[in-house]
């Protein structure tokens, strides 16, 4: 509760200091999320009660200067487990997930820097491009320098360079640098990206497949691309990235990484005014990546980035509800053990019955491009395989309704079923698992 009582100092002081330093606007935004979750057929998985609170301070300054704190607080109500039953659980970004506040953000903005179409964003700052394929803070922030260079006709270059783990030594260090350059033209908006990783914190590869490998360094470029079209009745975005480099091993042993991932998600307006369901629309998305060729690989041709986006909260972001695919990682720890470069085909309906209301339809079928030959043992395969992937991972069926009451307070109904192939391996029962979420929001 520190931190807390240091904000509410913070307001007093503005409140009581004199007129000549208040800032110009200040903000305080406030929310609270708290979700009932409950899993069924799903081992070691029960039910919890998922709590979130934010609090967002922003004080606009002239000339031009937006300071902004943001603080978090995670945190279980009631559970019939333990927390960490699964190894993305183990790895909780999070400084606390306790319901302990901690800081989030916390970072200066000077807009126009010296009078220059430069924008200057310098501390703890919220970091994601690309929908987090290959970067995101998690909702945790990143120690970054971060300038927006505008030039006319819509067209932005951002350049940054980020702390990941500081240890006061180059040598034992995590640092990012990227470039991001938007444009946009004839209803396009086009994203170029360059990132590059140097990872010398002793991260552990492979581990995802119970090949643990510990790194004495890792060196990763990613370069990609998105392009959006948005009109009257349809949008598509696609999102392609590759990435290359190498890592060593403490004996100064070296393996190469080369990895790609690409996604294409269209969204199309059937009818404006259908009967029953008000406005309908459908969408479709199709993914896949590269995989790792062995069992026990020596390049790394599965893509993971180290950085991507893996969680919303305490729950398990990526594809599905249940079985949250992304990257080269699942809901599920022993899929890795077996497959590897994954991907998958999502259908969607989305329907607008009444004012207020939002519903989702989703069907989604995973799939991947390798399985590792274990003991014998075979692998269910695609019906339909497509660009390398060949092997099923089961179908997820859902609904998602979402009640905006007003600005301050929403509702959200969250049913899942996911149904896996016929592997005993990992799934042992081979019965439909389920998801049940009621999630409540109110923001002041």
């Amino acid at each position: 509760m520190k931190i807390l009582g240091k904000i509410a100092f913070l307001l007093i002081f503005l409140i009581i200091s004199p007129a000549k330093i208040y800032p110009a606007i200040i903000n305080i935004d406030t929310e609270y999320k708290l979700t009932d979750i409950s899993y069924s057929n799903i081992k070691n998985f029960d039910s919890f009660y998922n709590q979130s609170l934010t609090l967002l301070l922003q004080g606009k300054f002239e000339p031009k200067i937006e300071i902004s704190v943001k603080l978090r607080s995670l945190g279980i109500l009631g559970s019939t487990a333990s927390i960490s039953q699964a190894s993305w659980q183990a790895e909780y970004p999070y400084k606390s997930i306790n319901f302990d506040p901690f800081i989030e953000n916390v970072f200066i903005k000077a807009e126009n820097f010296s009078e220059l179409p430069v924008d200057l964003i310098i501390g703890k700052q919220p970091l994601e491009y690309a929908d987090g394929t290959v970067i995101s803070d998690n909702n945790t922030g990143f120690s970054t320098f971060k300038a927006i260079i505008k030039y006319p006709s819509l067209v932005t270059t951002e350049i940054f360079t980020s702390k990941i783990v500081e240890r006061f030594q180059r040598s034992t260090d995590f640092d990012v640098y990227g470039l991001v350059s938007s444009a946009a033209f004839f209803n396009h908006g086009i994203q170029l990206y360059i990132q590059s990783e140097t990872d010398n914190s002793g991260t552990t590869l492979f581990k995802e497949s119970g090949n643990d490998t510990i790194t004495k360094t890792i060196n990763t470029n990613y370069f990609g691309m998105q392009i959006n079209r948005f009109i009257s009745n349809f949008s598509y975005s696609a999102i392609y990235f590759i990435g290359e480099g190498n890592y060593t091993k403490p004996d100064d042993s070296s393996s190469e990484i080369h990895n790609k991932s690409w996604t294409v998600t269209g969204t199309a307006l059937i009818n404006e005014h259908t009967r029953w369901v008000g406005k309908l629309n459908t969408k479709l998305t199709i993914s896949g990546s590269t995989p790792n060729e062995l069992v026990q690989p020596v390049n790394l041709t599965a893509f993971s980035p180290a950085l991507r986006k893996r969680y919303t909260g305490l729950e398990k972001y990526g594809w599905g509800e249940i079985l949250g695919m992304n990257g080269n990682d699942s809901f599920f720890d022993d899929i890795q053990k077996y497959y590897s470069g994954y991907g998958i085909i999502g259908i969607d309906f989305l329907i607008s019955p009444a004012a207020n209301w939002d519903i989702c339809l989703s069907n989604i079928f995973f799939n991947a491009a390798n399985a590792y030959s274990v003991s014998g043992n075979t692998f269910p395969e695609f019906g339909l395989p497509y660009f390398g992937q060949k092997h099923s991972l089961g179908m997820e069926t859902g609904i998602i309704a979402k009640y905006a009451h007003s600005n301050y307070l929403e509702f959200k109904f969250k049913y899942a079923q996911y149904n896996p192939p016929d592997f005993k391996d990992i799934w042992l029962d081979n019965g439909p698992m389920q998801k049940i979420s009621v999630e409540i929001t109110g923001r002041f």
